[in-house]
């Protein structure tokens, strides 16, 4: 068993935390979960360097007077807002007659097509396949085993403001901690809110915060898209009514509507910092035409939450991709085929 670990979550008011440890097969294995109020960096953004510190400091001395391990580093979810998407493809040629794709055919186009001149002051989180093309043939999910003269890929490059990490890295530090890596919290949804049968559909996924809103569209699980919309919970309360809530409804439905893809998804699920009016999902519903279902944090076989599961939905996502991509990179265990590999590898190269 590998050592404990923490998955950070920042909210408006608050920080969850899911502490963990990496077992037999790369699957994790939970230890426990924390809450603490946010104080100085609300959404994971530090607006009191000396607050921000004492909160996080709060939050690993909780875990650690519990942990059977010391927990000394973290994994962060960072938040939409600060996200940026960059596109970019590569094509590649296979072979002048054309050969059957394989796992390092596929690799290689994907580590080419992860190279992009990023505008100052950004920092790459994620890079996800939106789809392979072989010669020509576009919105191929896996072009392993199929023929073909070129593979080609298109990706989205994540950013974020290297600032909201620098400061989020030197916070955490002063606590006496450090930062394992950055993830966008929002590639979390699919993993934990999304039913099985959604889950390889089109979707969308709204997280309403108290002052804005941010709408993800999902293809197969993939991250396509990412929009804020300027419209919060302190907006759509309910007590809000007349033509100014309907200005916000209108508000809320265009940002949404912006993000590609919108038209080819079915439902919405909602997540919100604090209570959602069911008036709301129903005036919004009738506003875009889609239905707007409130998310349910989804629970794993053998897998024992808290009753509030909602308030680490976003933890348990990012564990489950974390997961997933460990499973990925996993060395093949299988020696003769790794033999084969790399001798096709070799040929691949020289030949």
């Amino acid at each position: 068993m590998g050592k404990t670990f923490a998955v950070l979550d920042f909210k408006t008011d608050e920080i969850s935390a899911v502490y963990a440890s990496w077992g037999r097969n790369n699957e994790y294995i939970i230890k426990g979960y924390e809450n603490v109020r946010a104080r100085g960096v609300p959404r994971g953004i530090v607006k009191d360097l000396n607050a921000a510190s004492d909160t996080i400091a709060e939050i690993f001395d909780r875990i650690n007077k519990k942990s059977d391990k010391k927990v000394h580093e973290a994994y962060v979810g960072i938040t939409p807002a600060e996200i940026d998407i960059e596109p970019s493809s590569y094509t590649a040629l296979l072979s002048k007659y054309g050969k059957e794709i394989s796992r390092l055919d596929v690799d290689k186009i994907v580590r080419m097509g992860s190279i992009l001149k990023l505008p100052e002051g950004k920092t790459p989180l994620h890079k996800i396949v939106r789809g392979f093309t072989v010669d020509g043939e576009t919105g191929i999910r896996n072009p392993m085993g199929l023929e073909g003269v070129k593979l080609g890929v298109e990706m989205n490059i994540i950013t974020v403001n290297s600032a909201v990490l620098n400061n989020l890295d030197k916070c955490i530090a002063l606590a006496g901690y450090s930062v394992k890596r950055a993830l966008l919290s929002g590639i979390a949804y699919p993993y934990r809110l999304a039913a099985e049968e959604d889950y390889n559909k089109f979707l969308v996924c709204l997280n309403i915060g108290h002052a804005r809103a941010e709408g993800i569209f999902f293809n197969n699980g993939a991250l396509m898209d990412i929009v804020t919309i300027p419209v919060g919970l302190d907006d759509l309360g309910a007590d809000k009514s007349g033509d100014a809530a309907a200005d916000r409804i209108n508000t809320l439905v265009d940002g949404l509507k912006s993000l590609k893809g919108w038209h080819r998804s079915g439902k919405v699920l909602v997540t919100c910092e604090g209570m959602f009016d069911e008036n709301v999902s129903y005036r919004l519903s009738e506003a875009s035409g889609l239905s707007f279902e409130p998310a349910v944090c989804r629970t794993r076989p053998f897998e024992h939450l808290p009753p509030e599961r909602m308030r680490y939905a976003n933890c348990l996502g990012m564990l489950d991709f974390l997961q997933e991509e460990k499973k990925m990179k996993r060395p093949e265990s299988n020696i003769l085929k790794s033999l084969a590999k790399k001798s096709i590898s070799f040929i691949n190269k020289y030949f």
